[in-house]
């Protein structure tokens, strides 16, 4: 099922004047503009229906081509004959993507977390609904085409190439009246705060992409925010994979009659280890369902590997270096 006819979608006759089509978009605009709407997909796709609408109805080519085939589906018909032909099509312009890096500690990796932020982009002007003023005209840098064609002469010949009007950026329009708030340019920067939902078990280097939440343009969509998660380096563990790897210090009585000792877990609580008789110096340990959990399904879990290391004394008394002496003739 296709779209409403564009004189339908702003609630007007088709004798509507100038004045009235951008009056009944401005009011459509505001009511249904993103930024009064959040999360709101009926509100945005109305939006996005008046705009389109507006788009063609404020250009007197566009409006024109269109009045004479006298419904949608002609005109899409008409659009894709032209793109079909080799004349071209009007792609829909889209703001900038943006990025945004999250530092993420171990332990915020391993419960998932929800982290607040402000940033700056380029949002819809709301005096003018994003239209960048009153009164398009025809772009005479390009006669109303949205391009323009150099030719460079070579010693093997010509070549023509088309190229994006500067002054229009493609539209075919320019606008005579701009708005004093955004200066013609149909957005102005402004601060955004979003919620951002980070799962449990994400890697460094991992991205997640929150749709339309880049920079705005005239009479396009908004680009995305891509956010990028930095893991933090740990002072008691080294990730890898899902897995985290440790190092237990243990004396050298501990390593030979074996002992019962508490190693702290990534969830910030101890367990009870046992270690046995004649541990020797690297050996690892494998405690398993310890480490971290995996991404979309927290039922499943890593393990935590304890590297045996030996507790030496800096200084030691008379005594203890005898009996360490004595030992040598063990060896």
């Amino acid at each position: 099922m296709g779209k409403k006819d564009y004189y339908e979608i702003l609630g007007l006759a088709k004798t509507a004047t100038e004045d009235e089509i951008k009056k009944a978009y401005r009011q459509i605009a505001m009511k249904y503009h993103p930024d009064k709407n959040p999360d709101n997909s009926e509100a945005e796709e109305k939006f996005k229906e008046a705009a389109e609408a507006y788009e063609v109805l404020s250009n007197p080519d566009k409006k024109n081509n269109y009045d004479r085939f006298g419904n949608e589906k002609s005109s899409d018909f008409l659009s894709e004959f032209m793109k079909r032909s080799g004349f071209g099509g009007q792609k829909i312009r889209r703001g900038q993507d943006m990025t945004l890096t999250i530092k993420l500690t171990l332990e915020e990796i391993f419960t998932g977390t929800n982290k607040k932020f402000k940033y700056n982009r380029h949002k819809t002007c709301t005096p003018c609904v994003g239209t960048g003023g009153t009164d398009k005209i025809t772009c005479r840098n390009c006669n109303g085409s949205g391009a323009t064609t150099e030719v460079l002469n070579t010693p093997v010949g010509q070549f023509v190439t088309n190229t994006t009007c500067h002054v229009c950026n493609g539209e075919g329009t320019t606008i005579k009246n701009k708005c004093t708030t955004c200066n013609g340019n149909g957005t102005v920067l402004g601060e955004e705060l979003i919620d951002v939902t980070i799962p449990s078990g994400v890697m460094d280097g991992m991205a997640f992409i929150m749709r339309e939440k880049g920079h705005g343009i005239m009479n396009g969509t908004y680009g995305d925010l891509i956010i990028k998660i930095m893991e933090a380096s740990h002072p008691r563990f080294i990730r890898n994979g899902n897995d985290i790897r440790t190092k237990l210090e243990l004396t050298y009585s501990q390593m030979v009659l074996g002992d019962k000792v508490e190693i702290s877990t990534i969830e910030d609580g101890l367990i009870r280890v046992t270690i046995e008789k004649y541990t020797n110096i690297g050996e690892v340990l494998r405690i398993q369902n310890k480490g971290l959990k995996q991404l979309n399904n927290e039922g499943i879990r890593g393990d935590m590997l304890v590297e045996i290391t030996l507790k030496m004394k800096n200084n030691m008394s008379e005594e203890e270096i005898k009996l360490i002496e004595d030992l040598k003739k063990f060896d």
